[in-house]
């Protein structure tokens, strides 16, 4: 699979900035002022995107190789070989 991984940065960045009126403030007041201090509200809201969705936030998937175990609260699970392994990162990096 394939993706426009630049645009889809840029959608979750604006997503991120709209879902606050504060931060969404400071982007204004930022991007209105001329001052190059680093790093600024703006590239700050985007590195925050970026962390919390990355450049395709849904679309790390792989495929095992060979059989492997996982254990999560106390269950065990086997997961066989050829099994497609899906992770959301977005709830991950919550």
């Amino acid at each position: 699979a394939t993706y426009d991984t630049t645009a889809l940065s840029l959608l979750w960045s604006l997503a991120y900035i709209e879902t606050s009126a504060q931060v969404k403030r400071e982007v204004l007041l930022a991007a209105s002022d001329s001052c190059t201090q680093a790093p600024n509200v703006i590239d700050l809201a985007v590195m925050e995107a970026l962390r919390l969705g990355g450049s395709n936030p849904t679309a790390l998937w792989r495929r095992t190789l060979m059989p492997c175990e996982i254990e999560h609260a106390g269950q065990r699970v086997l997961v066989p070989e050829d099994t497609q392994l899906w992770l959301d990162r977005w709830q991950a990096n919550r």
